[in-house]
Protein backbone atom coordinates (compact mmCIF):
# COMPACT_ATOMS: atom_id res chain seq x y z
CA UNK A 1 0.00 0.00 0.00
CA UNK A 2 1.50 3.68 -0.78
CA UNK A 3 1.74 6.08 1.37
CA UNK A 4 -0.88 8.12 0.23
CA UNK A 5 -3.85 5.07 0.24
CA UNK A 6 -2.26 4.61 3.66
CA UNK A 7 -3.23 8.01 4.71
CA UNK A 8 -6.57 7.61 2.95
CA UNK A 9 -7.33 4.48 4.90
CA UNK A 10 -6.22 5.91 8.05
CA UNK A 11 -8.41 9.27 7.71
CA UNK A 12 -11.72 6.99 6.16
CA UNK A 13 -12.01 5.10 9.48
CA UNK A 14 -11.48 8.31 12.10
CA UNK A 15 -14.59 9.26 10.46
CA UNK A 16 -16.45 5.78 10.98
CA UNK A 17 -16.77 6.83 15.10
CA UNK A 18 -19.26 4.38 15.57
CA UNK A 19 -17.16 1.48 14.36
CA UNK A 20 -14.40 -0.05 15.94
CA UNK A 21 -11.06 1.07 14.46
CA UNK A 22 -8.46 -1.56 12.58
CA UNK A 23 -6.55 -3.16 14.82
CA UNK A 24 -2.91 -2.43 14.79
CA UNK A 25 -1.17 -6.21 14.46
CA UNK A 26 2.44 -7.90 13.92
CA UNK A 27 3.85 -11.47 13.25
CA UNK A 28 6.87 -13.04 14.35
CA UNK A 29 7.80 -15.84 11.70
CA UNK A 30 10.36 -18.51 12.53
CA UNK A 31 8.79 -19.17 15.91
CA UNK A 32 10.23 -22.65 16.72
CA UNK A 33 9.22 -23.03 20.60
CA UNK A 34 7.13 -20.12 22.98
CA UNK A 35 5.87 -21.30 26.19
CA UNK A 36 3.29 -19.20 27.28
CA UNK A 37 4.80 -17.37 29.96
CA UNK A 38 8.01 -16.16 27.67
CA UNK A 39 6.20 -13.03 26.75
CA UNK A 40 4.56 -10.22 28.71
CA UNK A 41 3.67 -6.72 29.22
CA UNK A 42 6.82 -3.97 30.09
CA UNK A 43 5.71 -1.32 32.75
CA UNK A 44 7.79 1.87 33.55
CA UNK A 45 6.59 4.45 36.27
CA UNK A 46 2.90 2.32 36.78
CA UNK A 47 2.54 2.82 32.92
CA UNK A 48 2.62 0.42 30.08
CA UNK A 49 5.96 0.64 28.65
CA UNK A 50 6.06 -1.91 26.03
CA UNK A 51 6.11 -5.94 25.33
CA UNK A 52 8.48 -8.97 25.57
CA UNK A 53 8.28 -12.17 23.70
CA UNK A 54 11.28 -14.78 24.61
CA UNK A 55 11.14 -17.57 22.17
CA UNK A 56 12.97 -20.19 20.65
CA UNK A 57 14.38 -19.92 16.93
CA UNK A 58 16.76 -22.75 16.42
CA UNK A 59 19.14 -25.49 17.83
CA UNK A 60 22.62 -25.31 17.69
CA UNK A 61 23.75 -28.40 19.53
CA UNK A 62 22.60 -31.41 21.82
CA UNK A 63 22.76 -28.55 24.56
CA UNK A 64 21.98 -25.63 23.12
CA UNK A 65 19.07 -23.37 21.36
CA UNK A 66 19.15 -20.39 19.73
CA UNK A 67 16.53 -17.98 20.99
CA UNK A 68 15.83 -14.62 20.36
CA UNK A 69 14.86 -11.70 22.68
CA UNK A 70 12.30 -9.32 20.79
CA UNK A 71 11.10 -5.89 22.57
CA UNK A 72 8.18 -3.75 20.74
CA UNK A 73 6.41 -0.70 21.86
CA UNK A 74 2.80 0.20 22.92
CA UNK A 75 2.08 0.46 19.21
CA UNK A 76 4.01 -3.45 18.38
CA UNK A 77 6.63 -1.40 16.70
CA UNK A 78 9.70 -3.54 17.06
CA UNK A 79 12.21 -1.40 19.50
CA UNK A 80 15.03 -4.21 19.57
CA UNK A 81 15.38 -7.84 18.62
CA UNK A 82 18.70 -9.74 21.09
CA UNK A 83 19.76 -13.13 20.19
CA UNK A 84 20.67 -15.08 23.21
CA UNK A 85 22.11 -18.63 23.34
CA UNK A 86 20.45 -20.84 26.19
CA UNK A 87 20.74 -24.35 27.51
CA UNK A 88 17.98 -26.36 25.94
CA UNK A 89 16.68 -26.95 30.01
CA UNK A 90 16.62 -23.45 30.24
CA UNK A 91 13.58 -21.76 31.11
CA UNK A 92 12.51 -17.85 31.42
CA UNK A 93 10.54 -17.86 34.54
CA UNK A 94 10.12 -13.58 35.14
CA UNK A 95 11.23 -10.28 33.59
CA UNK A 96 10.80 -7.33 35.37
CA UNK A 97 11.66 -3.95 33.63
CA UNK A 98 12.29 -0.95 35.89
CA UNK A 99 13.17 1.73 33.34
CA UNK A 100 16.26 1.84 32.94
CA UNK A 101 17.10 -2.00 32.86
CA UNK A 102 15.69 -5.70 32.45
CA UNK A 103 15.73 -8.50 35.32
CA UNK A 104 15.21 -11.68 34.02
CA UNK A 105 14.97 -14.97 36.07
CA UNK A 106 16.12 -17.83 34.15
CA UNK A 107 15.96 -21.42 35.58
CA UNK A 108 17.46 -24.53 34.75
CA UNK A 109 15.37 -27.30 35.27
CA UNK A 110 17.77 -30.19 34.94
CA UNK A 111 20.26 -28.43 37.21
CA UNK A 112 17.87 -27.07 40.09
CA UNK A 113 19.53 -23.81 39.54
CA UNK A 114 18.10 -20.09 38.95
CA UNK A 115 19.65 -17.61 37.27
CA UNK A 116 19.48 -14.04 37.27
CA UNK A 117 20.70 -11.72 34.45
CA UNK A 118 20.28 -7.87 34.02
CA UNK A 119 20.08 -6.07 30.55
CA UNK A 120 20.39 -2.34 29.71
CA UNK A 121 18.12 -0.94 27.62
CA UNK A 122 19.41 -1.79 24.46
CA UNK A 123 19.44 -5.38 25.43
CA UNK A 124 22.95 -5.78 26.28
CA UNK A 125 23.71 -7.84 29.71
CA UNK A 126 25.44 -6.07 32.53
CA UNK A 127 25.19 -8.38 35.21
CA UNK A 128 24.32 -12.41 35.92
CA UNK A 129 24.37 -14.13 39.50
CA UNK A 130 23.32 -17.62 40.46
CA UNK A 131 20.81 -17.75 43.20
CA UNK A 132 20.32 -21.69 43.84
CA UNK A 133 18.45 -21.25 46.95
CA UNK A 134 15.27 -19.40 44.99
CA UNK A 135 15.14 -22.55 43.12
CA UNK A 136 12.11 -23.54 44.65
CA UNK A 137 10.05 -20.83 44.41
CA UNK A 138 11.31 -19.66 40.42
CA UNK A 139 10.16 -23.49 39.82
CA UNK A 140 6.87 -22.88 40.72
CA UNK A 141 6.29 -19.89 39.36
CA UNK A 142 5.72 -21.16 35.55
CA UNK A 143 2.37 -23.29 36.81
CA UNK A 144 0.47 -20.32 37.70
CA UNK A 145 0.06 -18.66 34.45
CA UNK A 146 -2.71 -19.02 32.59
CA UNK A 147 -4.58 -16.78 29.54
CA UNK A 148 -4.41 -14.02 32.07
CA UNK A 149 -1.73 -10.68 31.53
CA UNK A 150 -1.48 -10.76 35.78
CA UNK A 151 0.29 -13.36 37.49
CA UNK A 152 2.35 -13.23 40.82
CA UNK A 153 6.06 -12.26 40.67
CA UNK A 154 8.75 -12.64 42.96
CA UNK A 155 10.52 -10.05 41.45
CA UNK A 156 9.75 -6.25 41.81
CA UNK A 157 11.07 -2.96 40.50
CA UNK A 158 12.19 -0.69 43.10
CA UNK A 159 12.50 3.27 41.18
CA UNK A 160 14.99 2.74 38.08
CA UNK A 161 17.95 1.75 39.96
CA UNK A 162 17.11 -1.88 41.53
CA UNK A 163 14.67 -4.44 42.31
CA UNK A 164 13.33 -6.61 44.97
CA UNK A 165 12.85 -10.35 44.94
CA UNK A 166 10.78 -12.32 47.35
CA UNK A 167 13.14 -16.03 48.65
CA UNK A 168 11.79 -18.83 49.93
CA UNK A 169 13.24 -19.85 53.21
CA UNK A 170 13.82 -23.17 55.68
CA UNK A 171 15.82 -23.12 58.49
CA UNK A 172 14.21 -25.34 61.45
CA UNK A 173 11.12 -23.25 59.99
CA UNK A 174 9.94 -22.40 56.63
CA UNK A 175 10.44 -18.41 56.13
CA UNK A 176 11.00 -15.70 53.38
CA UNK A 177 13.91 -12.89 52.96
CA UNK A 178 13.06 -9.97 50.80
CA UNK A 179 16.53 -9.04 48.90
CA UNK A 180 17.17 -5.79 47.01
CA UNK A 181 19.72 -5.11 44.77
CA UNK A 182 20.82 -2.41 41.99
CA UNK A 183 20.82 -2.63 37.96
CA UNK A 184 24.43 -4.13 38.28
CA UNK A 185 23.09 -6.96 40.95
CA UNK A 186 24.61 -5.86 43.92
CA UNK A 187 23.08 -6.50 47.20
CA UNK A 188 21.31 -2.65 48.90
CA UNK A 189 19.48 -5.14 51.86
CA UNK A 190 18.48 -7.97 53.16
CA UNK A 191 14.90 -8.11 55.07
CA UNK A 192 14.36 -11.80 56.83
CA UNK A 193 10.86 -12.89 58.63
CA UNK A 194 11.18 -12.01 62.09
CA UNK A 195 9.97 -15.19 64.04
CA UNK A 196 11.97 -17.61 63.97
CA UNK A 197 9.81 -19.84 65.91
CA UNK A 198 6.73 -19.88 63.49
CA UNK A 199 6.47 -21.07 59.79
CA UNK A 200 5.98 -18.27 58.04
CA UNK A 201 3.86 -17.59 54.88
CA UNK A 202 4.29 -14.19 53.11
CA UNK A 203 2.50 -12.33 50.04
CA UNK A 204 3.60 -9.44 48.34
CA UNK A 205 0.65 -7.10 48.02
CA UNK A 206 1.67 -3.71 47.11
CA UNK A 207 5.85 -2.43 45.75
CA UNK A 208 6.27 1.04 45.30
CA UNK A 209 9.81 3.24 44.93
CA UNK A 210 9.49 3.93 48.87
CA UNK A 211 7.26 0.70 50.46
CA UNK A 212 6.77 -2.66 50.03
CA UNK A 213 3.56 -4.21 51.99
CA UNK A 214 3.33 -7.96 52.53
CA UNK A 215 0.26 -10.27 54.31
CA UNK A 216 2.19 -12.69 56.47
CA UNK A 217 0.41 -15.84 57.81
CA UNK A 218 1.93 -17.48 60.99
CA UNK A 219 1.78 -21.17 61.71
CA UNK A 220 3.27 -23.33 64.63
CA UNK A 221 3.10 -26.15 62.89
CA UNK A 222 3.39 -26.10 58.67
CA UNK A 223 0.19 -27.66 58.53
CA UNK A 224 -1.87 -26.12 60.98
CA UNK A 225 -4.51 -23.31 59.81
CA UNK A 226 -3.37 -19.24 60.93
CA UNK A 227 -5.50 -17.93 63.18
CA UNK A 228 -4.39 -14.39 61.49
CA UNK A 229 -3.14 -12.45 58.99
CA UNK A 230 -0.33 -9.51 59.52
CA UNK A 231 0.16 -6.68 57.43
CA UNK A 232 4.16 -6.08 57.18
CA UNK A 233 5.46 -2.69 55.75
CA UNK A 234 9.13 -2.36 54.82
CA UNK A 235 10.81 0.51 54.25
CA UNK A 236 11.72 0.13 50.39
CA UNK A 237 15.06 2.31 50.32
CA UNK A 238 16.94 0.55 53.37
CA UNK A 239 14.84 -2.45 54.30
CA UNK A 240 14.04 -1.97 57.45
CA UNK A 241 10.53 -2.84 58.84
CA UNK A 242 8.01 0.07 59.75
CA UNK A 243 5.77 -1.84 61.55
CA UNK A 244 3.67 -5.35 61.33
CA UNK A 245 0.31 -5.53 62.80
CA UNK A 246 -2.14 -8.44 63.09
CA UNK A 247 -5.13 -7.98 61.47
CA UNK A 248 -8.04 -7.98 64.24
CA UNK A 249 -11.12 -6.48 65.18
CA UNK A 250 -12.53 -6.37 68.72
CA UNK A 251 -15.08 -8.11 67.65
CA UNK A 252 -13.49 -9.96 64.48
CA UNK A 253 -10.88 -11.82 62.67
CA UNK A 254 -9.58 -10.62 58.99
CA UNK A 255 -8.26 -11.78 56.30
CA UNK A 256 -6.24 -10.10 53.44
CA UNK A 257 -7.17 -10.47 50.04
CA UNK A 258 -5.57 -7.34 48.47
CA UNK A 259 -3.82 -3.72 48.98
CA UNK A 260 -2.82 -0.74 47.79
CA UNK A 261 -0.83 2.48 48.28
CA UNK A 262 -3.08 5.99 48.18
CA UNK A 263 -1.55 9.00 46.50
CA UNK A 264 0.78 10.24 48.36
CA UNK A 265 1.73 7.03 49.87
CA UNK A 266 0.59 8.31 53.30
CA UNK A 267 -2.55 5.52 53.56
CA UNK A 268 -2.51 1.90 52.45
CA UNK A 269 -6.29 0.82 51.91
CA UNK A 270 -6.84 -3.02 53.04
CA UNK A 271 -9.34 -4.77 51.46
CA UNK A 272 -10.09 -8.39 53.03
CA UNK A 273 -12.82 -10.80 54.46
CA UNK A 274 -14.76 -10.37 58.48
CA UNK A 275 -15.21 -13.89 60.57
CA UNK A 276 -16.28 -13.69 63.65
CA UNK A 277 -13.85 -13.29 66.87
CA UNK A 278 -13.71 -16.77 66.90
CA UNK A 279 -13.46 -18.06 63.71
CA UNK A 280 -10.49 -19.26 61.75
CA UNK A 281 -9.84 -17.33 58.52
CA UNK A 282 -8.46 -20.13 56.99
CA UNK A 283 -11.29 -22.63 58.02
CA UNK A 284 -14.00 -21.30 58.68
CA UNK A 285 -16.59 -18.95 56.48
CA UNK A 286 -16.30 -15.22 55.93
CA UNK A 287 -19.41 -13.02 56.93
CA UNK A 288 -18.58 -10.49 54.63
CA UNK A 289 -15.88 -7.77 53.69
CA UNK A 290 -14.25 -5.03 54.77
CA UNK A 291 -12.11 -1.81 53.55
CA UNK A 292 -9.70 -0.03 56.02
CA UNK A 293 -7.39 2.87 55.59
CA UNK A 294 -3.97 2.27 57.92
CA UNK A 295 -1.59 5.43 58.19
CA UNK A 296 2.15 4.70 58.14
CA UNK A 297 2.22 3.94 61.83
CA UNK A 298 0.24 1.48 61.64
CA UNK A 299 -3.24 3.26 63.00
CA UNK A 300 -6.32 2.21 61.22
CA UNK A 301 -7.83 5.64 61.01
CA UNK A 302 -11.12 4.50 59.26
CA UNK A 303 -12.62 0.95 58.30
CA UNK A 304 -16.35 -0.18 57.34
CA UNK A 305 -17.41 -3.68 57.23
CA UNK A 306 -20.12 -5.47 55.00
CA UNK A 307 -22.03 -8.21 55.53
CA UNK A 308 -22.60 -10.66 52.57
CA UNK A 309 -26.94 -11.42 53.32
CA UNK A 310 -27.46 -8.32 55.15
CA UNK A 311 -25.58 -5.67 52.77
CA UNK A 312 -24.47 -6.59 49.71
CA UNK A 313 -27.10 -9.26 48.71
CA UNK A 314 -29.76 -6.84 48.80
CA UNK A 315 -28.10 -4.68 46.24
CA UNK A 316 -27.25 -7.43 43.61
CA UNK A 317 -30.12 -6.77 40.76
CA UNK A 318 -32.36 -9.57 39.94
CA UNK A 319 -32.24 -11.52 36.47
CA UNK A 320 -35.69 -11.80 35.17
CA UNK A 321 -37.57 -11.07 37.87
CA UNK A 322 -35.65 -13.56 39.74
CA UNK A 323 -33.29 -13.26 42.95
CA UNK A 324 -30.49 -13.28 41.92
CA UNK A 325 -27.28 -15.97 43.88
CA UNK A 326 -24.40 -14.22 45.44
CA UNK A 327 -22.52 -16.87 46.52
CA UNK A 328 -19.13 -16.19 47.12
CA UNK A 329 -16.85 -13.10 45.77
CA UNK A 330 -12.96 -12.78 45.53
CA UNK A 331 -11.43 -9.23 45.06
CA UNK A 332 -8.56 -9.13 42.49
CA UNK A 333 -7.86 -5.34 42.81
CA UNK A 334 -8.89 -2.44 44.36
CA UNK A 335 -8.29 1.31 42.84
CA UNK A 336 -9.24 4.22 44.23
CA UNK A 337 -10.58 6.80 41.92
CA UNK A 338 -9.81 10.87 42.12
CA UNK A 339 -13.15 11.56 44.05
CA UNK A 340 -11.86 9.17 46.87
CA UNK A 341 -14.39 6.48 45.93
CA UNK A 342 -13.04 3.20 45.72
CA UNK A 343 -13.84 0.07 43.06
CA UNK A 344 -13.48 -3.27 44.11
CA UNK A 345 -13.13 -6.03 40.72
CA UNK A 346 -13.94 -9.28 42.23
CA UNK A 347 -15.01 -13.01 40.74
CA UNK A 348 -18.13 -14.82 42.52
CA UNK A 349 -17.01 -18.29 42.98
CA UNK A 350 -18.52 -21.77 44.94
CA UNK A 351 -16.93 -24.97 45.50
CA UNK A 352 -19.10 -27.92 45.67
CA UNK A 353 -19.17 -31.86 45.17
CA UNK A 354 -19.62 -32.56 41.65
CA UNK A 355 -20.81 -36.21 40.27
CA UNK A 356 -17.71 -36.30 37.83
CA UNK A 357 -15.36 -35.14 41.41
CA UNK A 358 -16.88 -37.97 42.96
CA UNK A 359 -15.95 -40.79 40.20
CA UNK A 360 -12.86 -39.27 40.06
CA UNK A 361 -11.78 -39.87 43.61
CA UNK A 362 -12.91 -43.17 43.15
CA UNK A 363 -10.66 -44.15 39.89
CA UNK A 364 -7.66 -41.95 41.43
CA UNK A 365 -7.13 -42.04 45.52
CA UNK A 366 -5.20 -38.54 44.61
CA UNK A 367 -8.17 -36.36 43.63
CA UNK A 368 -10.48 -34.69 44.90
CA UNK A 369 -14.69 -34.72 44.79
CA UNK A 370 -14.67 -31.22 45.00
CA UNK A 371 -14.70 -28.57 42.27
CA UNK A 372 -14.49 -24.55 41.88
CA UNK A 373 -17.16 -22.66 40.10
CA UNK A 374 -16.29 -19.62 38.44
CA UNK A 375 -19.47 -17.23 37.86
CA UNK A 376 -20.06 -13.80 37.03
CA UNK A 377 -17.36 -10.66 37.37
CA UNK A 378 -18.40 -8.30 40.12
CA UNK A 379 -17.92 -4.44 40.43
CA UNK A 380 -18.03 -3.19 43.62
CA UNK A 381 -18.17 0.66 44.03
CA UNK A 382 -17.70 2.42 47.67
CA UNK A 383 -17.82 6.28 48.02
CA UNK A 384 -15.25 8.46 49.84
CA UNK A 385 -17.72 8.14 52.82
CA UNK A 386 -17.02 4.10 52.49
CA UNK A 387 -20.56 3.71 52.17
CA UNK A 388 -21.85 0.99 49.71
CA UNK A 389 -23.07 2.80 46.43
CA UNK A 390 -23.15 -0.45 43.90
CA UNK A 391 -22.88 -3.93 43.55
CA UNK A 392 -23.05 -4.68 39.20
CA UNK A 393 -22.89 -7.88 37.77
CA UNK A 394 -21.32 -8.61 34.95
CA UNK A 395 -22.63 -12.32 33.33
CA UNK A 396 -20.65 -14.50 31.70
CA UNK A 397 -20.03 -18.49 31.69
CA UNK A 398 -19.54 -20.53 33.97
CA UNK A 399 -16.19 -22.42 34.76
CA UNK A 400 -15.51 -25.46 36.61
CA UNK A 401 -12.01 -26.31 37.33
CA UNK A 402 -10.92 -29.59 39.73
CA UNK A 403 -9.42 -29.41 43.25
CA UNK A 404 -6.49 -31.26 43.76
CA UNK A 405 -6.75 -34.02 46.75
CA UNK A 406 -7.58 -32.61 50.49
CA UNK A 407 -9.18 -29.37 49.38
CA UNK A 408 -12.93 -31.23 50.27
CA UNK A 409 -11.66 -29.94 53.88
CA UNK A 410 -10.25 -26.62 52.71
CA UNK A 411 -12.66 -23.15 53.61
CA UNK A 412 -14.03 -21.21 50.63
CA UNK A 413 -11.63 -18.94 50.93
CA UNK A 414 -8.81 -21.12 51.29
CA UNK A 415 -9.69 -22.60 48.02
CA UNK A 416 -10.38 -19.42 46.65
CA UNK A 417 -6.35 -18.41 47.43
CA UNK A 418 -4.77 -21.54 46.30
CA UNK A 419 -6.96 -22.00 43.03
CA UNK A 420 -6.15 -18.14 41.86
CA UNK A 421 -2.46 -18.99 42.24
CA UNK A 422 -3.43 -21.68 39.61
CA UNK A 423 -4.82 -19.70 37.43
CA UNK A 424 -8.15 -20.71 38.03
CA UNK A 425 -10.05 -17.42 37.90
CA UNK A 426 -11.33 -15.75 34.66
CA UNK A 427 -9.89 -12.45 35.31
CA UNK A 428 -6.98 -11.53 32.92
CA UNK A 429 -5.66 -7.32 34.00
CA UNK A 430 -6.63 -4.28 35.04
CA UNK A 431 -4.65 -1.06 33.00
CA UNK A 432 -5.39 2.20 35.24
CA UNK A 433 -5.19 5.40 33.87
CA UNK A 434 -4.73 7.80 36.25
CA UNK A 435 -4.67 11.23 34.17
CA UNK A 436 -7.76 10.70 32.89
CA UNK A 437 -9.83 9.02 35.95
CA UNK A 438 -10.22 5.50 34.37
CA UNK A 439 -9.58 2.42 34.33
CA UNK A 440 -10.35 -0.76 32.26
CA UNK A 441 -10.38 -4.40 33.70
CA UNK A 442 -10.83 -7.55 31.30
CA UNK A 443 -11.55 -11.06 32.19
CA UNK A 444 -11.45 -14.41 29.61
CA UNK A 445 -15.25 -15.85 28.82
CA UNK A 446 -14.92 -18.81 27.05
CA UNK A 447 -16.32 -21.74 25.68
CA UNK A 448 -13.81 -25.42 24.53
CA UNK A 449 -16.96 -25.90 21.83
CA UNK A 450 -15.66 -25.65 18.57
CA UNK A 451 -17.94 -25.11 15.03
CA UNK A 452 -17.38 -26.91 11.70
CA UNK A 453 -14.44 -25.23 11.05
CA UNK A 454 -12.30 -25.93 13.84
CA UNK A 455 -12.92 -22.24 15.11
CA UNK A 456 -13.86 -21.30 19.05
CA UNK A 457 -17.61 -20.79 19.59
CA UNK A 458 -19.05 -17.92 22.16
CA UNK A 459 -14.99 -17.17 23.43
CA UNK A 460 -14.71 -13.52 23.76
CA UNK A 461 -12.74 -10.83 26.10
CA UNK A 462 -14.77 -8.93 28.17
CA UNK A 463 -13.98 -5.47 29.60
CA UNK A 464 -15.21 -3.03 32.31
CA UNK A 465 -14.78 0.29 31.71
CA UNK A 466 -15.16 2.99 34.34
CA UNK A 467 -14.69 6.10 33.51
CA UNK A 468 -15.18 9.02 35.86
CA UNK A 469 -17.73 6.94 37.80
CA UNK A 470 -19.37 5.87 34.72
CA UNK A 471 -19.39 2.22 34.36
CA UNK A 472 -19.68 0.58 30.44
CA UNK A 473 -18.53 -2.81 29.35
CA UNK A 474 -17.66 -4.27 26.09
CA UNK A 475 -17.08 -8.04 24.61
CA UNK A 476 -14.35 -8.92 22.19
CA UNK A 477 -14.93 -12.28 19.69
CA UNK A 478 -12.30 -14.44 19.86
CA UNK A 479 -12.29 -16.87 16.87
CA UNK A 480 -8.89 -18.89 16.79
CA UNK A 481 -7.08 -21.64 15.39
CA UNK A 482 -4.04 -20.76 17.52
CA UNK A 483 -2.52 -23.38 19.42
CA UNK A 484 -2.70 -21.04 22.56
CA UNK A 485 -4.00 -17.50 22.97
CA UNK A 486 -3.51 -14.62 25.89
CA UNK A 487 -4.76 -11.27 26.77
CA UNK A 488 -2.58 -8.80 27.96
CA UNK A 489 -2.93 -5.09 28.95
CA UNK A 490 -2.24 -2.43 26.19
CA UNK A 491 -2.81 1.48 26.12
CA UNK A 492 -6.19 3.40 27.14
CA UNK A 493 -8.69 2.05 25.36
CA UNK A 494 -7.39 -0.57 23.84
CA UNK A 495 -6.50 -4.78 24.48
CA UNK A 496 -3.86 -6.32 23.36
CA UNK A 497 -4.45 -10.44 22.13
CA UNK A 498 -1.40 -12.77 21.21
CA UNK A 499 -1.35 -16.03 19.41
CA UNK A 500 0.97 -18.76 18.91
CA UNK A 501 0.21 -20.92 16.35
CA UNK A 502 2.83 -24.18 16.44
CA UNK A 503 2.37 -25.36 13.43
CA UNK A 504 3.38 -22.07 11.24
CA UNK A 505 5.68 -21.53 13.69
CA UNK A 506 4.42 -17.80 14.01
CA UNK A 507 3.08 -15.18 16.51
CA UNK A 508 0.59 -12.93 15.76
CA UNK A 509 -0.51 -9.88 17.98
CA UNK A 510 -3.14 -7.22 17.37
CA UNK A 511 -4.38 -4.74 19.52
CA UNK A 512 -7.83 -5.03 19.58
CA UNK A 513 -9.98 -1.29 20.62
CA UNK A 514 -12.56 -1.27 23.42
CA UNK A 515 -15.79 0.26 22.70
CA UNK A 516 -16.98 2.91 25.90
Amino acid sequence: MTTRSALFVATFLLTLSCFKALAQQSAFDGVVEMRMHNSGYIMENDALAGYYFFYKYDKLDKRTNAYTLRLVDTDLNEVKQVDMPRSSTSVLTEMVYNGSAFCMTFIDMKEKVAELIILDKKGVQIGRKLVSDSKQYSAYVPTMYSESGEANQSIYPLGTTGFVKQFLTKDDKRGFEMVAFGNDLKESWRYRGSSSSMHQVADVLAVSEDLILLNIYKMKNVFDKPDQACLLVVDARTGKKLFEEPLKRENANLSLLNAFIAPGGNEFVLVGEHYGPKDNIIGDRSQGFYLAGVDREGKVNRYQAYDWLKDVKPMVPAVDDKEKDLGRIWFHRGIRGQDGSVYLIGEQYRVSVSGAGMMNQLSDRGASSSTLRVDDMVLVTIDPELQLKEVMMIDKQATRVALPAGATYWSPSFTAAYMKNEGAFDYAFTMVDKDKDRFFCSYVDYSKERDSKGDKVGTYVGTIVVDKGKSTTDKIDVRSKSSYYRVLPAKPGYILMQEYFRKENQVKVRLERVNY
